[in-house]
């Protein structure tokens, strides 16, 4: 899932054009590079420990860097949906003009 991911985000930034959306992108991949690193920590820690100290670990570090990358896919999301509506009308108006 995590190199799946990592490969949408590459195929994405091949048509991001605009500088929001490229900041967006990047913080996007960052929030999902530190989903990954939290998420092999709490995996690592759960071969070898109790169930309550992996469970701690996760809600402290794993829980707030999801929330993160929810933010940001929604905020990436909501650009690119907001940019479409914004394309549409522009093109619309245009053709009534022509």
């Amino acid at each position: 899932a995590q190199r799946a991911a990592h490969q949408a985000m590459q195929a994405y930034a091949e048509v991001v054009f605009t500088a929001e959306d490229r900041r967006l992108l990047d913080a996007t991949r960052r929030s999902l590079d530190a989903c990954s690193g939290s998420w092999q920590k709490v995996r690592d820690m759960a071969r070898n420990s109790k169930p309550e100290e992996v469970l701690a670990v996760y809600r402290a570090t794993v829980v707030p860097v999801f929330a993160d990358l929810d933010r940001d896919l929604r905020n990436l999301v909501e650009y690119n949906s907001n940019s479409a509506v914004q394309s549409a009308a522009s093109l619309v108006s245009h053709s009534r003009t022509t």
